[in-house]
């Protein structure tokens, strides 16, 4: 048997080790990844394909039919103090954001609020993103994938669905206008076929 030369053997060693590195960090990819309970990214749930109704103009929408646009979701109330605080940001985020790339949706998980009511709640306050109350089917799908916690609205439960039709993990806390508009780029980019231009218009005064 020929002798392998001991450079080469060093190379099979090193590439031996490093690959032992990227298994063993996609293993705990995939553990944390269930342990925060995410969606898993390689199906497009169906609930994206749910009817909702836009309150302002009673046209029916999916989250699902925004394709080649980033949709930003908001589970909110219109009693909660905590969601219209965060619902004000995401206003000075749309203002800047470039509407050609990206949507903003307030979902109510407040059951059969009127759509009325709700449409008169984003008038008082002048919130410009487009309003829906989630149905029945579309608050179940959720609690499925995203836990309890989506339909908490004090918690100011949001997530992405990216412009290709995968999710991110649900996000709680208040996020200043900055902080969506990073969340928006970030949540695209780790697609891996993130939009060449920023979300927003003044990209040099955030940096």
């Amino acid at each position: 048997m020929r002798e392998v030369p001991k450079l080469s053997r060093r190379l099979l060693q090193v590439r031996a080790w490093l690959t032992g590195i990227v298994l063993a960090a996609t293993s705990l990819g995939a553990g944390a990844a269930l342990a925060q309970g995410s969606v898993d990214q390689r199906e497009r749930p169906a609930w994206l394909d749910l009817p909702l109704t836009d309150v302002a103009t009673g046209e029916t929408f999916t989250l699902g039919g925004f394709e080649g646009r980033t949709v930003y979701v908001e589970a909110m109330a219109t009693w909660c103090t905590n969601c219209r605080r965060l619902l004000q940001s995401a206003k000075e985020a749309m203002a800047r954001a470039d509407a050609d790339q990206y949507v903003f949706i307030g979902i109510s998980v407040e059951g059969n609020l009127p759509d009325e009511t709700l449409a008169a709640y984003a008038l008082r306050w002048n919130f410009p993103l487009k309003f829906a109350v989630a149905t029945p089917e579309l608050l179940a799908a959720l609690i499925t994938d995203y836990g309890r916690e989506v339909t908490v609205p004090p918690s100011t439960p949001h997530f992405l669905v990216r412009f290709d039709g995968t999710l991110t993990g649900l996000n709680l806390g208040f996020k200043s206008p900055d902080e969506i508009l990073k969340f928006l780029w970030l949540g695209s980019d780790m697609t891996g076929a993130a939009p060449t231009s920023s979300p927003w218009i003044d990209l040099d005064q955030i940096y």
